[in-house]
């Protein structure tokens, strides 16, 4: 079966995330990669409009959505594969890194908002760090606090999680990326940890809003990585 009918048969079902996990499984061509993690976020949203109940056209997204991963599955179909070399694990680990990081800055707005919604409602706030804040105050959180709260969960578990498990994936695929880069060492065992804290703590628990590595574990994010592979790929 060509990826086009796999893709078609998701699309039938219903199962736009399933297609567009198959797309991205199936290139090694970065422009490629960037619409499918694009459709990707655009989808997330999507969800989380529809999940919150908001007043959005989102059966007309939801439609062009389905029509842009259609065209591209065809596309897929007349582009003969080509087996991935070094430097396209290290191009989509960047634009896993990327998106990623893009998220998390937009997280965190949402984050702030929802500090800045408790402090003002209770003057004398009391707490370590925010994601103890998100946590410990959750059961005492106002109906539109949990809805910020739901939302900061939602990047947590719908688009960080899967770009974060990518990234470790590729890592995993392509042992030889911690020869080129020895910092790449510290960005799986970073993912690693992310990766068991998600499993074990936040998928258990409505009241865990983030997933934060690093004060406690001493495993944090190597800064800087980011700019260390796109110097590799000038380079190579």
């Amino acid at each position: 079966m060509t990826i086009s009918e796999q893709v078609s048969n998701y699309i039938k079902k219903g199962k736009i995330r399933n297609a567009l996990n198959l797309l991205e499984e199936n290139t090694s061509d970065k422009d490629q990669l960037r619409k499918i993690i694009l459709l990707e976020s655009q989808l997330y949203e999507l969800e989380m409009q529809e999940d919150l109940g908001l007043d959005a056209p989102i059966l007309k997204e939801k439609t062009r959505i389905k029509m842009a991963v259609l065209r591209m599955a065809d596309e897929f179909d007349e582009t003969p594969s080509t087996p991935q070399n070094d430097n396209k694990a290290f191009e989509n680990l960047l634009l896993h890194l990327e998106m990623t990081y893009n998220m998390f800055v937009a997280q965190n707005r949402i984050r702030n908002k929802l500090v800045a919604m408790l402090r003002k409602r209770i003057p004398n706030l009391e707490y370590k760090t925010l994601y103890d804040l998100l946590s410990d105050y959750f059961p005492q959180m106002t109906e539109e606090e949990k809805r910020e709260h739901k939302i900061i969960r939602g990047y947590t578990q719908n688009v960080i999680r899967e770009h974060n498990y990518k990234a470790l994936e590729i890592i995993m695929a392509n042992p030889t990326m911690k020869d080129a880069l020895p910092r790449i060492k510290d960005l799986e065992f970073h993912l690693t940890i992310w990766k068991s804290k998600f499993e074990s703590t936040f998928i258990h628990d409505e009241s865990v809003a983030l997933v934060y590595v690093g004060v406690e574990e001493k495993v944090r994010f190597p800064i800087g990585i980011e700019d260390e592979i796109r110097t590799f790929l000038k380079e190579k």
